[in-house]
């Protein structure tokens, strides 16, 4: 990037769609410093191995034929084994992935919405998409409202009444 003969730095972090400022008298920002970038004219990526971005060949591909997919721990794909292995479901003769307790959904594996009488699957913090969604959209979850004592809580968290009973005992 010469104007004029002069090196011009860009304002914005080079890679992809960073948006933090460069830092000055470079095209990388801070989080970015020490990053290399792919080897591949007008490649925007940083480098993961060999000179080269995830896309343009720098991670491995699944070993399994006709599979495209990157790997993921290993050999392999997540599809075809690779990353984080739950097993299989120990029901006899299932040959599906454990979801909890050692089982598939099929067969109780997995957790039901906490939400009262649905019967679907939890996906997010106990809930089912339906009642996750609707969560969010309630109004009051968006802003605390605070909470005014009644009369029968706050006499009963004051001392007051116990030292006056007391005293009319006497």
């Amino acid at each position: 990037m010469f104007v004029h003969g002069i090196c011009e730095f860009p304002m914005h972090c080079y890679f992809g769609d960073c948006v933090h400022e460069a830092l000055e008298g470079s095209w990388r920002c801070h989080f970015h410093r020490h990053r290399l970038k792919c080897n591949i004219a007008e490649c925007r990526n940083q480098v993961y191995a060999r000179g080269l971005c995830v896309r343009h060949g720098g991670k491995s591909r699944c070993q399994v034929d006709a599979c495209d997919t990157n790997v993921r721990d290993g050999s392999f794909c997540a599809k075809h084994g690779g990353g984080k292995r739950r097993g299989n479901c120990i029901e006899a003769g299932c040959v599906n992935r454990a979801q909890a307790r050692q089982r598939c959904i099929r067969h109780g594996g997995g957790n039901h919405c906490r939400a009262d009488n649905c019967l679907k699957y939890a996906r997010t913090n106990g809930l089912c998409t339906r009642h996750s969604r609707a969560l969010m959209t309630l109004p009051w979850l968006a802003k605390p409202v605070p909470v005014e004592p009644t009369p029968a809580v706050s006499m009963a968290e004051s001392d007051d009444w116990i030292d006056c009973a007391i005293l009319a005992d006497l």
